[in-house]
């Protein structure tokens, strides 16, 4: 938490009641961690886009996304 909001002061973009709102915010979004599908903790900055490109190809992976896989497997099994 010391570390965002270093983050966030070091910007020099927003007031302090900025500042505030968006810590308090980010502890409410901490606090329902177990909700969440994915979580990437962001210790380096290169693991953490590559954790997110996984997640983001996994999703894309989905059998519910697959445009036409039925027809695809369907063909597959009438040969």
């Amino acid at each position: 938490m010391a570390a965002l909001e270093a983050r966030l002061r070091t910007r020099a973009q927003d007031s302090d009641a900025v500042v505030a709102a968006r810590m308090a915010k980010s502890a409410e979004e901490m606090s329902h961690w177990s909700e969440y599908d994915y979580v990437v903790v962001n210790r380096d900055l290169a693991a953490s886009v590559a954790e997110i490109a996984a997640i983001v190809t996994a999703e894309r992976l989905r059998r519910t996304r697959q445009v036409g896989l039925a027809d695809f497997v369907n063909h597959l099994r009438a040969r």
